[in-house]
Parts: structure tokens; sequence; C-alpha cells
């Protein structure tokens, strides 16, 4: 599995905007992609950022979905303070999920 991270500087006052393009318009279109695992959005209001980190089953279709940024960017250009997309993508190695403590069990 991989995880790409990208992020963008959005205009402090189109942040409420940028949202609803990211739930309305961007994280459907990258749903639909095939390989993609599952997805978190991000936003940093006083830093005027916006992040996404996106979830893939393997790299060829995470590296096809590459090919849908420069639209789903362009989209959303009347919202961004700059042009620049910051992207990385990392090897998931590890996942943790919460662990179920029983009630009997003693702290360690």
């Amino acid at each position: 599995m991989l995880a790409r991270v990208v992020t963008i500087q959005v205009k402090p006052e189109k942040m409420d905007e940028c949202i609803s393009i990211f739930r309305d318009v961007n994280a459907p279109s990258i749903a639909a992609r095939p390989g993609f695992d599952h997805g978190h959005w991000w936003v940093d209001r006083k830093g005027g950022k916006a992040t996404s980190v996106t979830f893939w089953e393997n790299a060829e279709d995470e590296e096809a979905s590459r090919a849908n940024i420069p639209r789903l960017v362009e989209g959303m250009s009347h919202v961004l303070a700059s042009e620049e997309v910051y992207q990385e993508t990392f090897e998931v190695v590890h996942e943790q999920h919460p662990i179920e403590r029983s009630e009997e069990a003693s702290p360690t």
C-alpha cells in the first residue's frame, strides 16, 4: 500500500470554498480511481494550507491516478494562493488500530 501526500496553499478567505471543492468534486473523483483505498483531507486555516493523504493498493494505480491531479488543481485555481503543488508518495510499512482493552486486564 502507498500513501500520497499532496499540499496546496489556499487563499485564507477562500478556505471554506476549498473545503467544498474537496468534498464535492475532488474526493469523489479520486475515490472513483482504480486502486483507491481511502483518504483524508486536512486544512490549516491559519496557515492557508490544505493537505490530502490518499492511500492506494499498489504503485501502478497510485502512479496512474497522478494524471488526475492537474485537472483537479485547475478546477480550484481561483481559491489557490500559489500554483505550487507539493506531492510525496510513501510506502506504508505499518498500520496501527486502537488496541481493545479488557476491563480485567492489568495496566503494564
